[in-house]
This record gives structure tokens, C-alpha cells and sequence, in this order.
């Protein structure tokens, strides 16, 4: 699932879901974030970065003609 826009609320991510199903969350806000209630929070982006990457892909794009429109 891809999610967007208010995606990393928590109501949304503790949902149940489909068993092979997982979520790709976009972020631009550095959000603190706890990983155990009893601990302190830190700081998304910089958790973020300490793990390891669980894949990559590499997308070519190929350039097309610009196309204009008039209103």
C-alpha cells in the first residue's frame, strides 16, 4: 500500500492488514517518534537514517516532448 497525507496516523498503521502486505509512508515533517512509550522520543528522520535499506530500484526515464496547453 502507498500512502500520502495524514498516512502516519497511528489508528492507520496499527489497522489490521492483509498477511504479504506492507506500507510504503512518505515523510517531510522530522515528527519525534517513541519506540517504547516509556522511552524518550527521538527524532524521525535521524532513526530513519540508522536503518539499514531493505531494497532499492532504479528507475530510467526517458525524456518526452513537452507538450503545451492554453487555457
Amino acid at each position: 500500500m502507498f500512502a500520502d497525507r495524514e498516512a502516519d496516523f497511528y489508528d492507520f498503521i496499527a489497522a489490521e492488514r492483509r498477511p504479504n502486505s506492507d506500507y510504503l509512508i512518505r515523510t517531510h515533517h522530522d515528527r519525534p517518534v517513541k519506540l517504547q512509550p516509556e522511552a524518550p522520543s527521538q527524532s524521525l528522520h535521524k532513526l530513519l537514517q540508522q536503518l539499514p535499506a531493505s531494497g532499492y530500484f532504479r528507475l530510467n526515464l526517458q525524456r518526452s516532448q513537452l507538450i503545451h496547453i492554453s487555457n
